[in-house]
């Protein structure tokens, strides 16, 4: 029986997450790979990083909002300034340089990290003048349907998760889904800071760990 491997990287931004999974794991390119970003503007930076810092590796990169349904997502964007992709691409990803993201306009500062698709239950943890809310409708990705797609139980699958306080919502339809059984890891940050309302994440750990779901904090 063949096993894949594979890595799913639920709100890839601009790739922190990938790089540090790829180290962490040894990852090469007998593993597939799939970067998911809700951010329209984010996205555009990912491919040009993902092309010119992981090429070697067998990537599909997709636009799309993680979440547990396929619905459109109204998303809410942070605006960031050049300081902030200067200090993500330099100082946390350490790359040499900015020539794999074109900044010529204002949507390219649109990535910041409190981006989401939360609507009224986003409790905001930055400055209200540094969010354009419901901007934009992007596609949403239930992530239990896109797990039992691509892979099998026999696959190993690890996630990482940095979705900006869907995470409760997409986790607790993947928890009650078959797909749960095709993940061995789960790399999740936890944003209930950002949320009104949120679920007993302890409760959804323990079923998580309860179908075999190793759970690592990630930020």
């Amino acid at each position: 029986m063949h096993v894949m491997n594979m890595l799913i990287d639920c709100g890839t931004n601009l790739c922190q997450g990938l790089k540090d999974i790829v180290n962490r794991k040894s990852i090469d390119n007998t593993w597939k790979i799939y970067c998911i970003e809700a951010n329209p503007e984010a996205c555009k930076h990912a491919e040009r990083i993902i092309k010119s810092h992981f090429s070697a590796l067998n990537i599909t990169l997709i636009h799309g909002a993680v979440t547990d349904h396929n619905n459109a997502c109204a998303l809410t964007m942070h605006v960031k300034d050049m300081g902030y992709i200067h200090h993500q691409v330099h100082s946390h990803l350490n790359y040499s340089q900015l020539s794999c993201i074109e900044l010529n306009d204002e949507r390219n500062y649109w990535v910041g990290l409190a981006t989401n698709i939360m609507g009224d239950n986003h409790k905001p943890n930055v400055p209200e003048t540094d969010l354009k809310k419901n901007v934009m409708h992007v596609p949403g990705v239930r992530l239990s349907d896109f797990v039992l797609r691509v892979s099998s139980a026999s696959d190993n699958v690890i996630i990482k998760m940095d979705i900006e306080g869907a995470e409760y919502e997409a986790l607790q339809d993947l928890v009650n889904s078959a797909a749960c059984k095709h993940v061995r890891e789960l790399y999740v940050e936890w944003h209930a800071g950002m949320r009104h309302v949120t679920p007993d994440q302890h409760s959804l750990e323990a079923r998580l760990r309860e179908q075999g779901v190793a759970i690592h904090s990630w930020s």
